[in-house]
């Protein structure tokens, strides 16, 4: 996430920590699939039981969506 965060800064020099956030969480990959609970062996449950978007960063979504707001 700070690897993205500081990739969006880089280009988008003006945007606020808070609009960074939200192009990271909005722009994220939705994983439909179960995962493993960490501390489990095998119990199964969604992403979005595990974070807060249930989705994964997703480097170029976050750029275009970020161009395409701010542009």
């Amino acid at each position: 996430a700070a690897g993205v965060a500081g990739l969006l800064k880089s280009y988008f020099p003006k945007l606020t920590p808070r609009q960074i956030i939200q192009i990271i969480l909005q722009s994220g990959t939705v994983v439909k699939e179960e995962v493993v609970l960490p501390g489990t062996e095998n119990k199964k449950t969604t992403l979005n039981q595990l974070c807060k978007s249930g989705k994964v960063i997703n480097a170029y979504a976050a750029l275009k969506f970020a161009l395409k707001l701010y542009k």
